[in-house]
């Protein structure tokens, strides 16, 4: 058994909102690079991100940090991090632009961390004259967070020496992350020690806590969703369920393809879904049924367009599967929503709709 089966075995997916390597790719994208094409090679797109329910494994954003620095320069993405306007990108803006304090701020912020992924942890530790905030994984990574991590602490940074100002004292600050080397050549005179793959710390005054954090106006038209009722699964099925929902909109959806999604062999996560009376198969079929669903009762989307982004050869295959999982033809259905009916219970068997593509 290999070590991604191991942990495939013994753990819920480690996921998380797909939003949070955009602000990576947008810099990306500014330095004249096609993100559009390094996303292509992880099967991932800018809409999909960008939808408050997408969720991807840590590791695939560990790769995508990897993949960008590898194009560009290893403190690229410390670069970014450092330089990105902390108003924007959920979980970091949304909790920015409704705290005053910095004690404020990193306490909303742990909350809606806690919400945007389900294996890392944010802490802040407050021990006399110094206070330290600290991430910790309760996963093993496959691909290397180092160029995430020296993003995210590079973040930290500069949040903390804006909020000091006057009373900056870079000798009271301490930096533990994975590749210190990864950190920008100007980092505001902190010092940077090396740290395991399990997570980085940033150690400040307690003093700090009590600051106003400078205010700033956001960007026009920069919109924050709000996660904290939509929380990140913790649970092996809604997590996979999720994944699957958040995927039902590419044409490549398959039990094949929502493992590979969830970093881990379908054999295995099959073996576990036994427990729970279903399967990577039935799971997809059952997000491509709620996706025609909603787009039939939502939209005039007709059923060749359906059937194109569920990933059916054509209408009259789209139009087959959909009466069986719900037993009514897509017209049918439409029909009876408009006249506010109820829809029949969906029939699900992965095996007559031929889900295991």
């Amino acid at each position: 058994m290999t070590e991604q089966d191991a942990q495939a075995q013994g753990k819920t997916p480690s996921l998380v909102r797909g939003r949070v390597i955009l602000p990576l790719l947008l810099a990306y994208r500014e330095s004249g690079q096609s993100a559009e094409d390094l996303l292509a090679g992880f099967d991932l797109s800018f809409p999909e991100l960008s939808a408050p329910n997408c969720l991807i494994s840590h590791d695939t954003v560990y790769a995508v940090f990897e993949a960008v620095a590898q194009k560009t320069s290893p403190d690229f993405p410390a670069l970014v991090g450092q330089t990105s306007d902390p108003t924007t990108f959920s979980p970091f803006g949304q909790a920015f632009r409704n705290a005053k304090s910095l004690a404020d701020f990193i306490a909303r912020f742990c909350v809606h961390a806690g919400n945007n992924t389900n294996a890392v942890t944010m802490t802040l530790d407050v021990s006399g004259e110094f206070a330290a905030l600290s991430a910790k994984r309760r996963f093993t990574p496959r691909s290397s967070p180092a160029y995430m991590d020296a993003f995210q602490i590079s973040r930290w940074a500069a949040l903390l020496h804006e909020t000091a100002g006057q009373h900056w004292e870079a000798k009271k600050v301490l930096v533990r992350v994975n590749r210190p080397d990864l950190l920008p050549s100007y980092f505001y005179g902190i010092r940077a020690v090396g740290a395991g793959p399990d997570g980085y710390s940033i150690r400040f005054p307690s003093a700090w806590l009590l600051f106003d954090l400078v205010d700033r106006a956001a960007p026009e038209g920069v919109s924050i969703a709000q996660d904290d009722n939509n929380p990140v699964p913790t649970d092996l099925l809604s997590s996979i369920q999720s994944v699957a929902n958040s995927m039902a909109g590419r044409t490549d959806l398959s039990a094949i393809t929502l493992a590979h999604a969830c970093g881990a062999r379908g054999a295995v996560l099959n073996r576990r879904l036994a427990a729970y009376g279903t399967s990577l198969s039935r799971i997809v079929l059952e997000a491509k049924c709620d996706r025609a669903k909603h787009l039939l009762s939502k939209t005039a989307t007709s059923v060749g367009d359906l059937a194109d982004q569920l990933g059916y050869s054509d209408a009259t295959a789209m139009t087959r599967a959909f009466k069986k999982w719900t037993g009514q033809t897509p017209s049918e259905f439409r029909a009876r929503k408009l006249n506010g009916d109820e829809a029949s219970v969906p029939i699900l068997d992965p095996v007559e709709c031929n889900c295991e593509r």
